[in-house]
């Protein structure tokens, strides 16, 4: 790309996760909003390349992952040494190009392009600010990345009370696949139910709580519904991660209601067979998978968090204060399709794009 470059954007994770999913999207919204040409997405995983609708202008550069610092905090220093290297980087970067971190190892690893080009943060993770870890790493992020991008006021408001203030509000957004489905949705109504069809999409590692799911799933069963789970995800890659997805194995088999699906890229298809989402996610940072399936016109179940608690009330769904808190399921699965639809809009890609050029074309 030369000296043509006016975005680069990094994700050194060996993973797919909806951090990983808004990069490609912002790729996406930068590629469009700049006339076309000039992003650099330089990913760890060739999964991130095929997310975007519109990726083909954009120039995919693949780097062996960066190991996690959560895993070893000593990485933290030997990336930050490496980083030294970067500084001729500087040389092949024009100083109109911005740069867009989504982790915090590549952050520590391109410190020198963050600190002399004009530099963001893409927050994706719920980091504890009352913990000293997660003040450490937000500090350290603040300290080196001139802008924090934020996917809830709750954080914004939360890192501004810490101290940290050079954040701006920056909410994910749909697809435009989900965006052109919204309109039907709304239209739909809801049948009447002899099966419920439930599912639970994300990563199956501990903190997204699958266990909590089918244990609410089986209580709804024994109250006289018949609700049909269906658990859409891939395991994590650690030892702990692994047996975790043992148990839910273990679990499924023990269940006659639920089926443990896999990975599904395409969602859609997953959507358009759904009654109803359950989330039991802990301190959920955003919850893509929510404002997709409001987008479907299907309400949500979900534990109270950051992300949830800013996208479900009880016009689309409940939120529930603890896993094991009652609520009326009737009621929930009754809900209006367009109010569904109308609060998944409040995450429409144009209104994302309307606050990129906000941030990266009007502020430039």
């Amino acid at each position: 790309m030369g000296n043509n470059k006016k975005f680069i954007l990094f994700s050194r994770s060996a993973l797919v996760s909806g951090a990983e999913v808004m990069l490609s999207r912002l790729a996406e919204c930068l590629n469009d909003i700049s006339g076309g040409g000039g992003v650099e997405c330089v990913i760890s995983n060739v999964e991130v390349k095929k997310i975007g609708v519109n990726t083909g202008a954009i120039n995919f550069v693949y780097k062996r992952p960066l190991i996690k610092i959560s895993k070893n905090p000593i990485f933290i220093f030997v990336y930050f040494f490496f980083g030294f290297f970067s500084f001729f980087k500087l040389f092949f970067v024009p100083r109109s190009c911005q740069i867009v971190f989504n982790d915090v190892e590549s952050l520590a690893r391109y410190w020198p392009l963050a600190v002399f080009r004009k530099s963001f943060f893409y927050l994706h993770d719920a980091h504890k600010l009352d913990g000293f870890k997660g003040r450490a790493i937000c500090n350290f992020i603040s300290i080196f990345s001139g802008t924090i991008l934020v996917i809830t006021q709750s954080r914004l408001d939360k890192l501004r009370g810490v101290g940290i203030v050079n954040t701006l509000y920056f909410p994910n957004c749909l697809g435009s696949k989900q965006e052109m489905v919204a309109e039907l949705a709304g239209e739909k109504s809801r049948p009447v139910f002899d099966v419920v069809n439930a599912v639970t999409i994300g990563q199956i590692v501990s903190w997204k709580r699958i266990e909590k799911v089918i244990s609410l799933v089986s209580g709804l069963n024994s109250q006289g519904f018949n609700v049909r789970l269906r658990i859409f995800g891939r395991p994590g890659t650690n030892e702990q991660d692994l047996k975790y997805y043992s148990y839910i194995q273990d679990l499924c088999a023990d269940a006659e209601f639920v089926e443990l699906m896999g990975h599904v890229s395409d969602t859609s298809c997953i959507y358009s067979e759904t009654d109803i989402l359950i989330s039991m996610s802990e301190n959920e940072p955003f919850g893509l998978v929510l404002i997709e399936a409001l987008s479907y016109g299907i309400p949500i179940i979900s534990v109270d968090g950051e992300g949830p608690s800013e996208i479900v009330d009880t016009s689309v769904g409940v939120l529930l204060p603890t896993v094991e808190a009652g609520f009326d399921f009737n009621e929930v699965l009754h809900l209006s399709p367009a109010a569904c639809v109308s609060r998944a809009n409040r995450y429409s890609y144009a209104k994302y794009v309307a606050r990129a050029k906000q941030i990266f074309i009007k502020l430039n």
